[in-house]
């Protein structure tokens, strides 16, 4: 007799292991899903796995998933050798379907997308623990940082203590467990008055990861309406009231009993402790020693200064020199002028010093460390009068500020641990390593005088080494300066009132012409020539209305494939590369809108101040402005016989006998180009007659492009255009990486933190993508950090900068061009389902003119797609139609191929597909790019042929890929430094 089966919620007179093992699998899966109310995604795998491994465990089925139960052989042998499926496995089968299903249903789309093709509940079990796991312990350093900067803010306590509490599990989870030291500094940046209290109060009395206990305390305290330190246990008395204190700075007794009692029994947490015998059971207050001075009570703890000298010997208080101790365990300073805010020191301790003697303290508070390029945090600072020095500690500098210390004999090294930079180096002098600070926070120091006082010892030999040590003065300090016997005497009292210059200092004394030569010829400007300044009428075209102000705007832009097959046929046919500047090139249209706008500034008729202007020349400012100066160019050029390409209309094509020139236009700079140099000449000459150009002579810097040439090739880089993109973020002298990204690494939406500041990221990625104009090895990591412009992470960040940093190691690399036949040929390549977000692929090609590369791409597929068949196929379709637009463009310029086009792919199936009609029916959900290269192979426009994976060039365009490899295709893109002879 079966009994009846329930949910493991309530109760059965059934063990669970009878439970599973008489239940069907479709109710055990129907039972274990109402259970499940949490789908993973990318962001909750602990709290997914936590609720599945219950519900699995309850169930005791949990040994399937994790292999403790291994899979039945599938097919039984007899005696007799008659094979036959065993009983076994087709029970273990369905049971494993069934829970294959359940883990099937507590998956997001996108992590349902990363076990596609796993065919048993163990791989996916295995699968998803060791994707989320592993991206886990590539986060421990982010995961580190969040722990440490964690701040309560306004949010309650129960939410800040889970906060810490989530990311201590993730840390957990991979093995990294932050100790005590560590979840109490995160716990001190609350900044509600009665947190510090009450958290302490939290580590003197419970374990760390127990935060209900530690709210519960908390909330206790606060109803009792008093400071939990009060009464004699070292914290402040709750009468303090100072709204300048920083409610982080806690009493360092305090500190001493949360990291003392952590390892205290719990049964007495509510017993108090004496902060003089450290016995627990009673107050200081009853504490029968509490009276007797010469008792110094038992295991006392005390601030340690390793350097700090108290000596029978005058010395200074130089609140601008800090001295770095790797013994002190606290900053110490003898200026309260160094602390904002600072409260009374409410504590019993003292700091012990290098020869034995205790110090007492007399306020504690915050500062700050300025120096030239950096500001340190200091905490907690003790107020020592009697110190000698101002004590940095080691341990406290590299806790609070995120740094790392190193020393040698000479010099001290200070740097950001999450970035590496150097943020302080500095000499030792004496034996020490001093600070100098620039300026104190919130200190008013007299440099004019020094207060000294003596400090009794027992002995004058002992202190001898530490004033070597500490290069205390051995002669008296300067005596202080006597006081004015007389009035002070100023010149406001005498009357005596210096002239104001005002407007003279803001201009130039000679603004006069020199009368004589002699005074002119020591004037630099004096040149007989008019100063020209440049100042234009703009209109605010921000005022316009579509449809109403106008109707189309067009900016002039040649497209860059244009400008290097231009460049390339140049070097190839060996014809001259001129280029022309227009004056204020928008100033030459003509408008056919009605446009008006108000008189400007200056230009205002006095007898009509309230008319307005109607406009017939186009002004800066309007959006019609381009467009009307694109027309008016085009007319001239179309009335001195030239003709527009219908591939790209800002190229423009001249043919007259044996007379051929084509220029490019890029909104108000001109490159032209001749077989004719004397046509050039006269071109320019006609242009100018209409036009005010500025004749630039030979090609050598357009659009940010360097253009080096030579009797045999021409090379193109932007150097200068890197060299001012690593300046501005301060990459100048960062390490050179040896590729723009991290081998067999994808980039992730959910990877990283989101960035404060999204315009810097746009900004610098946006200039990175410029660089592609002659950079195609840069193509593939630019193409990945361009898809997170929308929200950008730390992550992508990082990325971003792995490609400054590659720029900082190839800052002159660019494209050769080099004369050869005119034959055109292209590579394609596509990475199937690369992206880990949505599984789309990424498509690749690169065509040649010759050995030069003219066009290259890297960009995402924007379907899914169902093989690596259709992947490739659909980069074949890409790659055949740019194939097909530079034919047309180099049909307008009059130059017609010889060879059929080879376009070269490593797929064999996309190559079966395009030449062989029988796989059409296979492929009915591709058919538009399957007609479309098909007709093209048949017309004999293109040619496709198979090429090896070692032999891919676009395989640089695709996927990261190890050093080795991306350099060697790198070599073969023709990306190099320039070789040229004589040099330039």
């Amino acid at each position: 007799m079966v009994s009846e089966l329930r949910s493991p919620t309530m109760e059965s007179s059934t063990t669970p292991v009878a439970a599973a093992s008489n239940q069907s699998p479709l109710s055990l899966l129907n039972n274990m899903s109402n259970l499940m109310s949490t789908k993973l995604d990318s962001t909750n795998y602990m709290i997914w796995k936590l609720q599945i491994s219950a519900i699995l465990d309850a169930y005791s089925v949990i040994d399937h998933l994790d292999g403790s139960t291994p899979q039945p052989r599938q097919v039984l042998v007899s005696e007799t050798g008659i094979q036959q499926v065993n009983p076994a496995f087709l029970i273990w089968q369905k049971r494993d379907k069934s829970f294959l299903s359940l883990l099937y249903s507590t998956l997001s789309s996108p992590v349902l997308a990363m076990v596609v093709g796993l065919s048993t509940s163990q791989e996916v079990w295995d699968k998803l623990e060791e994707r989320f796991t592993c991206t886990a312990r590539a986060n421990v350093l982010n995961l580190k940082l969040e722990l440490q900067s964690i701040k309560k803010g306004n949010e309650s306590v129960s939410s800040y203590l889970q906060r810490i509490k989530t990311v201590r599990d993730k840390l957990s989870a991979v093995g990294v467990h932050s100790d005590h030291e560590e979840l109490l500094h995160s716990m001190q940046e609350a900044s509600d008055p009665f947190s510090n209290s009450a958290l302490a109060m939290f580590m003197s009395h419970n374990k760390p990861s127990n935060g209900y206990n530690a709210n519960h305390s908390y909330n206790n305290s606060r109803g009792r309406g008093r400071n939990s330190f009060s009464r004699g246990r070292g914290g402040r008395s709750p009468g303090f009231n100072n709204q300048n204190f920083n409610p982080s700075l806690t009493s360092p007794q305090s500190q001493h009993q949360s990291q003392q009692s952590q390892f205290a029994p719990q049964e007495k947490s509510e017993r108090p402790a004496c902060q003089i015998c450290w016995k627990q059971g009673h107050y200081a207050i009853d504490y029968y020693h509490r009276m007797d001075f010469a008792y110094q009570g038992k295991n006392a703890p005390t601030k340690l200064a390793a350097m700090a000298s108290a000596s029978n010997i005058q010395h200074t208080q130089n609140a601008e020199t800090w001295l770095t101790d790797s013994g002190a365990s606290d900053h110490i300073t003898a200026s309260s002028n160094n602390l904002s805010p600072q409260a009374p020191y409410q504590g019993q301790e003292q700091v012990s010093v290098g020869n034995g003697q205790n110090l007492p303290i007399q306020n504690i508070g915050n500062s700050q460390l300025h120096i030239k390029f950096h500001k340190f945090q200091l905490r907690n600072v003790l107020h020592v009068p009697r110190i000698a020095s101002n004590l940095l500690s080691v341990h406290k500098l590299c806790l609070h500020n995120h740094c790392s210390c190193y020393f040698d004999a000479n010099k001290l090294l200070i740097q950001d641990l999450p970035t590496g930079r150097v943020l302080y180096k500095g000499l030792s002098k004496n034996g020490v390593y001093p600070i100098q600070s620039s300026t104190l926070f919130n200190s008013v120091i007299n440099k004019t005088a020094c207060t000294a006082h003596s400090v009794s010892t027992a002995s004058a030999h002992k202190w001898q080494l530490w004033h070597s040590r500490l290069g205390h003065p051995s002669h008296k300090p300067i005596p202080s300066p006597p006081q004015p016997t007389h009035p002070m005497q100023t010149r406001s009292k005498s009357g005596i009132v210096k002239p104001k210059l005002g407007y003279a200092v803001q201009v130039d004394y000679s603004t006069t012409e020199p009368t004589t030569y002699s005074v002119a010829s020591k004037h630099p400007q004096c040149n007989g020539s008019i100063s020209r300044y440049k100042a234009r009428l703009v209109a605010k075209g921000f005022h316009q209305q579509y449809g109403v102000d106008f109707d189309e705007t067009f900016s002039p832009v040649i497209k860059p494939p244009t400008v290097r097959l231009i460049l390339s046929l140049a070097t190839s046919l060996h014809w001259p590369l001129r280029q022309l500047d227009v004056k204020n090139a928008f100033l030459h249209g003509t408008l056919k809108e009605e446009v008006y706008m108000a008189q400007p500034p200056g230009y205002i008729d006095p007898t009509h101040p309230s008319h307005v202007c109607r406009l017939q020349k186009s002004i800066y400012g309007l959006k019609q402005a381009p467009r009307a100066w694109f027309e008016s160019f085009t007319s001239q050029l179309l009335h001195l016989g030239f003709i527009a390409s219908t591939a790209d209309s800002s190229l423009f094509i001249y043919t007259n006998n044996t007379v051929i020139a084509y220029l490019l236009l890029y909104v108000d700079d001109i490159v032209l180009t001749s077989n004719t140099p004397t046509y050039l000449n006269h071109l320019i000459t006609q242009l100018s007659q209409v036009f005010d150009l500025k004749d630039l002579r030979s090609l050598h810097y357009f659009l940010g492009l360097q253009v080096t040439r030579d009797s045999y090739s021409l090379y193109l880089n932007q150097a200068k255009y890197a060299h001012d993109l690593l300046k501005k973020h301060n990459m100048l002298d960062s390490k050179p990486a040896k590729s723009p990204s991290c081998s067999n690494t994808r980039l992730s939406l959910h990877e990283g933190d989101p960035l404060p500041d999204l315009h810097g990221y746009r900004n610098l990625v946006g200039v990175l993508h410029y660089l592609t104009f002659t950079r195609p090895d840069l193509s593939f990591s630019v193409h990945q950090v361009c898809q997170y412009m929308a929200a950008p992470t730390t992550t992508h960040l990082a990325a971003a900068k792995r490609i400054l940093r590659y720029l900082r190691g190839t800052l002159h690399h660019g494209i050769a061009f080099t004369p050869g036949p005119l034959q055109l040929s292209a590579y394609t390549d596509a990475d199937w389902a690369g992206d880990p977000d949505d599984r789309h692929s990424t498509s690749g090609y690169l065509v040649y003119l010759g050995s030069n590369p003219i066009t290259w791409s890297a960009k995402k597929q924007p379907t899914v797609s169902r093989s690596s068949t259709e992947s490739e196929y659909r980069a074949l379709a890409i790659a055949s139609a740019e194939l097909c637009w530079i034919r047309t463009l180099l049909k307008d310029l009059g130059i017609y191929l010889s060879q059929t086009p080879i376009l070269w792919c490593d797929n064999v199936s996309a190559l079966a597909i395009a030449s062989n009609p029988v796989f059409h029916a296979r492929t009915k959900h591709i058919e538009v790019d399957f007609h479309f290269v098909r007709e093209r192979v048949l017309r004999k426009d293109l040619d496709v042929k198979f090429v090896s994976t070692i032999d891919q060039l676009a395989d640089i365009f695709t996927k990261s890929l190890p050093t080795q490899r991306f350099i060697d295709l790198r070599r073969n893109l023709m990306v190099s430094i320039p070789v040229i002879e004589g040099g330039c």
